[in-house]
């Protein structure tokens, strides 16, 4: 399964969505990975165990789970009878779906990313992922409007999903700290590769540039200073990686370093080693 995963993945760009079942283990275990693809994910038998955001989390049987783009995942264990059904969405997918055609406060996700359905709820929501599979599998000549289609197919999911949500939402009661710290996270995601200064995301959120810091360690034991530094290492180990045909000193651009220099003394400092030893250690791995 993990071979059809990754193959599928590597075709998502050119279909916008796919619906992946039967997953039963993934390519990375134990290692923090941050995708810029959006995921729906509904567990329909055993459990996993992750961390999301470093949060702690057990996916159990008919949850449903929504992992947004770049937020950071790490998958610890799963069990022997795990099986998980996916839709995945491209980036600039997903990202067209938010901010045109879906108004459903996807905040609300990375704040509680999962949902226990009932049995009913979870056949509900198969019926929706063949209708979402049907279309998506479907070319331009035999739907000439697939993409419009494939957004409105999506974005009746996602009101669905909502309407699973809405008891639980109700219901659920996070502490100040942890609210500020998702909305941290989500506002990470976005403007990390521009923003690396505890300031601008202060600003956004309203607060003092301490109070955030102060209220991001006591929802999770480390600075924001020290969050941001850890979630653009491992963006950037993510490009090092995966794009050899970037020179440091473009990562270091890409990434909103002013000049190469900085770059790597940030880099060294975090790790070690220097960016480009660390692509030479990565390649002989």
């Amino acid at each position: 399964m993990t071979d059809k995963l990754l193959r599928e993945l590597r075709d998502l760009q050119t279909q916008e969505v796919i619906v992946v079942r039967n997953v039963d283990h993934f390519p990375v275990y134990d290692k923090e990975f941050a995708s810029n693809t959006l995921s729906i994910g509904i567990n329909l038998g055993g459990t996993a165990k992750a961390l999301y955001d470093l949060q702690e989390v057990t996916f159990t049987k008919n949850e449903i789970a929504v992992v947004l783009p770049n937020h950071i995942l790490k998958l610890l264990s799963t069990s022997k009878d795990y099986q998980l059904a996916l839709i995945v969405m491209s980036h600039k997918f997903a990202d067209e779906l938010m901010h045109v055609t879906m108004n459903h406060d996807h905040h609300k996700f990375h704040l509680t990313p999962a949902t226990l359905l009932t049995d009913t709820q979870t056949a509900q929501w198969m019926k929706m992922m063949d209708a979402v599979e049907l279309i998506s599998k479907m070319s331009t000549s035999e739907l000439p409007n697939r993409h419009e289609a494939l957004l409105r197919q999506v974005d009746i999911t996602f009101e669905v999903l909502n309407s699973f949500r809405r008891e639980q939402d109700s219901q659920a009661r996070l502490s100040r700290e942890m609210v500020i710290f998702h909305q941290f996270c989500d506002l990470l995601a976005q403007h990390y590769r521009q923003e690396h200064e505890i300031a601008f995301y202060a600003q956004q959120l309203h607060i003092n540039p301490k109070y955030l810091s102060l209220l991001i360690q006591k929802a999770v034991g480390v600075t924001a200073g020290d969050w941001i530094d850890e979630y653009l290492l491992l963006q950037i180990k993510k490009v090092l990686e995966t794009r050899p045909e970037f020179t440091v000193q473009q990562v270091a651009y890409e990434f909103g370093f002013k000049c190469p220099s900085t770059f790597c003394r940030f880099f060294k400092h975090l790790t070690g080693i220097s960016p480009l030893r660390y692509r030479q250690e990565a390649v002989k791995k």
